[in-house]
């Protein structure tokens, strides 16, 4: 996972219809479930939700900050340009 910046706009993880501004960034680890004693890592994006295609102090008809987690080898889709159909995989 690369190229995620503070005030991208990226796409949820697991194919849900929401994206998130990024206000904040954070790392953690979760033990894998197959007894090897391996962990991943993970990677969290705090933000609130927007439309796409919005403008960087637009929110979306939804409320509130979360946040996305995304494993290291998961992909993130991301908004790269003002166009509302621009959008990268990092």
């Amino acid at each position: 996972m690369t190229e995620v910046r503070l005030g991208d706009v990226i796409h949820g993880p697991f194919g849900d219809d929401c994206w998130r501004r990024v206000h904040g960034t954070g790392y953690d680890v979760l033990r894998k479930n197959d007894g090897s004693g391996e962990f991943w890592g993970l990677f969290v994006f705090f933000g609130p939700v927007v439309e796409p295609s919005s403008d960087p102090g637009a929110a979306s008809g939804r409320t509130g900050v979360g946040r996305f987690v995304f494993r290291a080898d998961e992909p993130v889709i991301r908004r790269t340009t003002s166009g509302p159909h621009d959008i990268r995989r990092a």
